[in-house]
């Protein structure tokens, strides 16, 4: 019974040699999943923010097909000055230089211009107006207006309501942007509704940078043509 017991006493516990074989294990079983989990978590963040840019766009198509004032404001909105809202970009929905306006620029071959008629927090707060579609220039202020009232930010008067005050608190915004760092090393916080200079009921969604207040510059196309970022 003594001999019994005395071995039960030498199994107990792991030697080292078998410490040190689970680890490699679980190292090895570590640099396989996580990896893998990262990928599918950037995948929900991609086809989150593709949603949330045609969710936008919905919301502006919609609006203008019922709001003629608000359909005169964005096709007249950067009109008077679009130096102050125009970027060029590239044609597979990438923006080369979203720190430049492309005022008196020509855009290049593979290249189009885009006029920012409004923008919109979605990762961070920037602006005093955070949580809520703001216009680049006054033209579009009517149309942005008519957007955040259908969205219940804004009252007949345009002041915020309760709820959005809340929101607002809460730091939650109306279309949250969960993919915000890039394989490029850039990084985007904010929608911008565009549309492209020469034909102007082609409405844009994209991705913008807040690098300074009062500004954002474009970085990717979100909707309708999703750029391969987002893929």
């Amino acid at each position: 019974m003594l001999k019994y017991f005395y071995k039960l006493q030498r199994k107990k516990g792991f030697t080292l040699v078998e410490l040190i074989v689970v680890i490699a294990i679980i190292g090895v079983l570590a640099s396989v999943l996580i990896p893998t989990l990262l990928g599918a978590v950037q995948k929900a963040n991609k086809a989150n923010d593709v949603e949330m840019g045609r969710a936008l766009y919905d919301k502006v198509i919609n609006t203008m097909t019922e709001d003629r004032n608000a359909w005169i404001s964005f096709h007249q909105a950067g009109q008077k000055y679009q130096h102050l809202t125009q970027y060029i970009v590239n044609n597979d929905g990438y923006c080369p230089d979203p720190y430049s306006f492309g005022n008196g620029k020509n855009a290049g071959a593979g290249q189009y211009k885009i006029v920012v008629v409004a923008k919109m927090d979605a990762a961070k707060s920037i602006d005093n107006a955070a949580y809520q579609l703001v216009q680049g220039n006054n033209e579009g202020k009517p149309f942005v207006q008519a957007i955040n009232f259908k969205l219940g930010i804004v009252d007949l008067e345009g002041n915020l309501t309760d709820e959005a005050k809340a929101d607002q608190k809460a730091r939650h915004y109306v279309f949250p942007m969960k993919y915000t760092s890039h394989s490029d090393g850039s990084s985007t916080d904010r929608w911008l509704v565009c549309y492209r200079m020469g034909n102007i009921n082609q409405l844009e969604i994209w991705a913008g940078d807040s690098y300074a207040s009062g500004r954002c510059g474009p970085r990717f196309r979100i909707y309708p043509e999703v750029c391969d970022e987002y893929k």
